[in-house]
Parts: C-alpha cells; sequence; structure tokens
C-alpha cells in the first residue's frame, strides 16, 4: 500500500522507525531513521535480487529495527514527470509493500544534491520576510494547539515537583507523535527559524522527549530534568500568550481592502493568478528607485503583453504587497492564465541564462531574450496571418523590452529556484548602475583616495 508521507507517519505506532529504500540496478541502499523521524542514518547495502528475496531481507530488517514503514526514493524527471526510471521504482514499491504488509510512501528526491550545493554556495540567507514570520508564527501555534503539547508538558512537570499533575504515558506519548508529525511533514524552513529565535528547539528534540517520556512514565529521572523541561516550557508559554499579538501588529491594515477589491476584479469568473518577484540584495549595496520602478515594469510589460496576445484585459494586474527582509519581495495578482504564461517565460528566459552562462554579461542578456519561445510562436502567427505584421512587432518590442529589464535589474522568481542547482543572485546579478553603495563603502573609496593622494609618487 502507498500512503502520502504524512499519512504514513501518522499510522506508525509510537516509538516505530522508518526504513529508507534507495533501489538501484544493482543494490538496494537501506538507512534507517530515529525514533523521532528526525535523522535517518546508512544502516546496509543489500543485494538486488529477485523481489521475494529482498522483501524477506528488507522484512526481516524492519522487525530487528522496530520500522513500521518503508520510505522509497522516487527518481522524478527534473520536470516532474515519471521517467522509465521512477515507473520502476513506483511499481517495485508497490510489489514490495505488498509483499512485505508494511506501508510505503514514496520521496521525491530531484533535489537532494541541489539542496546541498543551494546551502553550501548561499552563505548569506536572506532574512525572513514579514509574511514568512506571520505564516511561521500562526503554524508554530497551530501545531502547539492540535497536539494539546503545552497543556501535556505542564502536567509532566507539576508531576515531577510532585504538584500532581496527573499525566498518563499515552498521552505524551500522543502529543510527542502529533508535534512531530507536523515538524517533520508541515513545517519548513521558516517554522523551523521561527523555533530556533523563539529558542524552543527542544520541543523537536528526540533528546528531549525521552527525558519527558522517562519522567512521565516514573522511570529513571535525571538530576537535571525539570531545569530541562521548565526551562523550554517557559518559554513556549511566553510564545504562545504573546505570539497572537505580535501576528496581529505584523499583518497588513489593508489586507480587506485588497482582497475586495480582487473580489471585484475578478467577478467574472476567472480565476485569479498569483505571482512573487524578488529583487535581490548585496551587504552593503541598495537598490536605486529606478532599479526597484524597472523591476516593477517589466512585470506589468510582460503582463500587458501576454494579456493582449490571449485578447484579455490588460488592466487587472494588481500589487497585492510589497515586503522585505534582506531582499525586496513584491506579490502580484491578476488573470491566471496571463500571470502562468509570464512565470512560464521568465523560467524560459532562465534556462537561456543557464544555457549561455559563459557569455560576457550583455551577450548572455541578449542573447536569453532573443532567444525566448513566445518570440518564436509570434513569428508563426504572422506567418499564418492570424497576426498583423504591425502587431506583431509591437509585441515582440514589449516583451523584449519586458526581458531585457527583468534580467538587467537581477530580478528573480521563486519557481527558478525549484529544479536548478544554480542560484538566480549569481547568474542574473544587476547592472551596477542601479545599485546605490552603502556610506560605508563610500567612505572606504573616500579614504582610498586620500592614502593613495598621500603616497609618495614612486621611483
Amino acid at each position: 500500500m502507498i500512503l502520502p508521507l504524512p499519512e504514513l507517519i501518522a499510522a506508525l505506532k509510537p516509538g516505530q522507525r522508518l526504513l529508507g529504500l534507495d533501489p538501484g540496478a544493482k543494490t538496494i541502499g537501506v538507512a534507517v531513521t530515529d525514533v523521532a523521524l528526525m535523522i535517518a542514518s546508512p544502516h546496509a547495502a543489500l543485494k538486488r535480487a529477485k523481489l521475494s528475496l529482498n522483501a524477506a531481507q528488507i522484512l526481516a530488517l524492519a522487525q530487528k529495527l522496530g520500522a513500521g514503514g518503508l520510505v522509497v526514493g522516487l527518481p522524478l524527471s527534473m520536470d516532474g514527470t515519471l521517467g522509465p526510471a521512477a515507473q520502476s521504482a513506483r511499481d517495485w514499491a508497490r510489489a514490495l509493500s505488498d509483499a512485505t504488509g508494511l506501508p510505503a510512501s514514496l520521496w521525491d528526491e530531484r533535489l537532494s544534491s541541489a539542496a546541498v550545493n543551494r546551502f553550501l554556495i548561499d552563505e548569506e540567507p536572506p532574512n525572513m520576510l514579514r509574511t514568512e514570520i506571520v505564516r511561521g508564527l500562526a503554524n508554530l501555534l497551530s501545531a502547539v494547539d492540535s497536539s494539546n503539547v503545552l497543556d501535556v508538558i505542564e502536567r509532566v512537570y507539576r508531576e515531577l515537583t510532585r504538584q500532581s499533575g496527573d499525566v498518563k504515558i499515552p498521552e505524551v506519548l500522543e502529543c510527542y507523535q502529533k508535534f512531530m508529525l507536523a515538524y517533520n511533514s508541515t513545517f519548513s524552513n521558516v517554522e523551523r527559524q521561527v523555533m530556533k529565535a523563539l529558542d524552543v528547539g527542544e520541543f523537536a528534540d528526540a533528546e528531549w522527549w525521552s527525558v519527558v517520556i522517562a519522567t512521565a512514565s516514573g522511570g529513571a529521572r535525571s538530576p537535571d530534568a525539570a531545569t530541562m523541561i521548565a526551562h523550554p516550557l517557559y518559554r513556549l508559554r511566553f510564545a504562545v500568550d504573546y505570539l497572537p499579538n505580535v501576528i496581529t501588529l505584523l499583518k497588513r491594515d489593508t489586507d480587506p481592502d485588497i482582497r475586495a477589491l480582487q473580489s471585484e476584479i475578478y467577478a467574472g469568473g476567472n480565476r485569479p493568478g498569483h505571482m512573487i518577484l524578488i529583487l535581490p540584495e548585496e551587504s552593503g549595496k541598495f537598490s536605486s528607485p529606478m532599479r526597484v520602478a524597472s523591476a516593477i515594469e517589466s512585470v506589468s510589460l510582460l503582463y500587458e503583453a501576454f494579456a493582449e496576445l490571449n485578447v484579455e484585459s490588460t488592466t487587472d494586474l494588481v500589487m497585492n504587497s510589497c515586503d522585505s527582509g534582506l531582499d525586496k519581495v513584491f506579490e502580484f495578482r491578476g488573470l491566471n492564465d496571463v500571470i502562468e504564461r509570464v512565470k512560464g517565460l521568465l523560467l524560459d528566459l532562465w534556462d537561456n541564462v543557464i544555457y549561455y552562462r559563459d557569455k560576457r554579461f550583455a551577450d548572455r542578456m541578449e542573447m536569453s531574450a532573443r532567444n525566448l519561445r513566445v518570440l518564436v510562436d509570434i513569428a508563426g502567427l504572422e506567418e499564418k496571418n492570424l497576426l498583423q505584421k504591425e502587431r506583431a512587432e509591437l509585441l515582440r518590442r514589449k516583451f523584449m523590452a519586458g526581458a531585457t529589464k527583468f534580467f538587467e535589474t537581477g530580478s528573480s522568481i521563486p519557481e527558478m529556484n525549484k529544479f536548478s542547482t544554480y542560484l538566480p543572485r549569481h547568474l542574473l546579478a544587476p547592472k551596477e548602475t542601479l545599485l546605490l553603495q552603502g556610506r560605508g563603502g563610500e567612505r572606504r573609496r573616500h579614504r582610498e583616495a586620500q592614502d593613495s593622494a598621500a603616497d609618495p609618487p614612486g621611483p
């Protein structure tokens, strides 16, 4: 039986682990998780053989290690489709689950190496945005509420300090499993950074939970158990009491007005689309107003061009919000079909940028823009007399102008990170004329100029 990973985790009995399987042509890599389902460690490599033999070996390992489910690597193609290797892995996982009687889940392993590369390359990740903070805080509060973790841990602490907490071990195990299910299956890096910032990371720590469980079971207790439980408990209690107020402060007063405007614009039945534009920033350098204006104009030009090509309204693009961590982020909403075509063009542009990455900046920009597929589509419509020559030329110019401005401003969209090991902030750097140096840089250049003038001339 193949299940989504969250359902597989929910079906596990308390304390059960998962086996991770990587089926290759000659061997099957086997890994095993800890009981918190946080860390998977390599365990064995089995020789690929008949399914019946491998199933018996894997079932024996599962019984020995206390595993209640299987996670099988699914080597999807980079565009998300099932290629021959992925189809084979999926069929093998289904047959293995039937043979062992263990439920299984498939794990998309497209981005495993890309994620590592991105982590190693991106030495200075951007600060979280306001919208991310709001979402992260709200998701953390939801996980705390749905798992009842605060009430259960408070009763464990009262039991520990002889205040009659009256807590049962099944309650603790259920609470632990629910919170860890949320942590492992729904928490992104945003929620985990929020937990780190609030200093409540213990609630995702298997060793800390082992102390809690031992305390609740009345077994041997660590001399420091009271302190180990109390400090994270107090910090989480403080967070739960005050975070709703913080979320209220961070939310925009204009949100209801924007929703009302969107309802009016899309009342005709057209589904609204959503798009994020990112302007990466570097420490010590700041965007000029021209850079911000050009980046926004690039989206507007592309949206208008596709709307005209689709014979849609060109006035439905709305800037929903703007936000800033280290990077600047602009959120747009418009007609879904048009928005999706704009994002498709920008991904096409990104593919071209990667292809021409060894070219000089100016050449890379020109070649990437001139080889967009939409320009080929326009030429085809013009050749079939489905598009007048003058209108075709105007559309070409608008697409070229939008793509060029997007490129020159060093803009990107989140989808560019999805299927590539390259970082947009490295290949789509903005023109230097669109950046302003910080005061520290100006002072440094001034000092260097003074030092240079003070140096005696060489012989």
